[in-house]
C-alpha cells in the first residue's frame, strides 16, 4: 500500500524515468553535496511532460527485482494511453 500525499500525475501526461544507480546521492542537503556519500541505487523518477506544472517525484525501489515490474506496470499504462490515443485518431479519419 502507498500514500499518496499530493495530487498525482495523469497518464497522459507521466514521464518515467529510469535512473542508473550511483546517479543520485542519498542523504541530507549538506552530504549531497560534499565529498563521497552513498549513492541511491533502484530509482525511478516521474514527473509532468510540461515541468511547469509540477514537481517531479523519485521513487526509491526496494531492490532490482521491484523495480523491473513498477516500469513494466508503466510501460502497459504508457502502451494503453498510445492505444487509445491511436484509435481516437483512426475515428477522426474515418469520420472526415
Amino acid at each position: 500500500m502507498y500514500q499518496i500525499y499530493r495530487q498525482p500525475i495523469p497518464a497522459t501526461e507521466l514521464v518515467v524515468e529510469d535512473l542508473p544507480d550511483g546517479e543520485v546521492k542519498m542523504g541530507s542537503f549538506r552530504s549531497a553535496f560534499g565529498q563521497g556519500g552513498q549513492t541511491a541505487k533502484n530509482l525511478i523518477r516521474l514527473s509532468f511532460q510540461d515541468t511547469d506544472r509540477g514537481q517531479s517525484h523519485t521513487l526509491i525501489i526496494s531492490d532490482e527485482h521491484d523495480k523491473r515490474q513498477w516500469m513494466q506496470a508503466f510501460n502497459k499504462v504508457a502502451s494503453k494511453i498510445l492505444i487509445v490515443v491511436n484509435e481516437n485518431k483512426t475515428k477522426e479519419k474515418t469520420a472526415q
